[in-house]
C-alpha cells in the first residue's frame, strides 16, 4: 500500500439531480482496505468506478494497488475535480478518467 497525505478536493456545490454525495478520503481508504483484505479485489486488478465524482474510490484503488482504475462520469466539473486530485498524488499513469452517461452503456 502506498502512504500517502494530500488535500483532497470535493464538490462545490454538489447536483442533486446527478445525486453526487462526497465520499470523504478516510470513508473510501476503509472501505477499499476492506474490501482488499477481505477479498482481495482490488490489488493488481483493473477497477471500474461508475460515477467517479471527484475521483476518492479511485485515487484510493491506484493506492491499494489496482492495475488500472478507470472512473467515469457524467459531470465535467466533477471529472475536473477528479483529475486534480489524481494529479495531486501523481497517479496518472494509473487511473484514467472518462466522461460517460453510465446508463447509456
Amino acid at each position: 500500500y502506498r502512504n500517502v497525505s494530500f488535500r483532497s478536493r470535493h464538490f462545490l456545490e454538489a447536483k442533486v439531480e446527478l445525486e453526487q454525495y462526497a465520499t470523504p478520503p478516510r470513508t473510501a481508504a476503509e472501505i477499499l482496505y476492506k474490501i482488499e483484505t477481505k477479498y482481495g479485489d482490488i490489488g493488481g486488478n483493473i477497477v471500474g468506478d461508475f460515477g467517479c465524482g471527484p475521483g476518492m474510490l479511485s485515487l484510493g484503488a491506484a493506492l491499494v494497488g489496482a492495475e488500472s482504475v478507470i472512473g467515469f462520469d457524467i459531470d465535467d466539473d466533477a471529472l475536473e475535480i477528479a483529475r486534480e486530485n489524481i494529479e495531486g498524488v501523481e497517479m496518472e499513469d494509473t487511473v484514467e478518467l472518462f466522461k460517460a452517461d453510465i446508463s447509456k452503456l
